[in-house]
């Protein structure tokens, strides 16, 4: 189930990736963004 867990992490990585390069976003407020979302995805067992 890890295995099945960190491909769907990587895809959402790379999704949240490719959207903030077609925004031209910086990059300290989506890394900032996606550990929030790691964060929700976890219910926040990581904080």
């Amino acid at each position: 189930m890890s295995a099945w867990q960190d491909q769907t992490e990587h895809e959402q990585m790379e999704q949240i990736r490719r959207t903030v390069q077609n925004k031209k976003m910086p990059q300290v407020s989506y890394t900032d963004d996606i550990m929030k979302r790691l964060g929700e995805m976890d219910g926040g067992a990581g904080s």
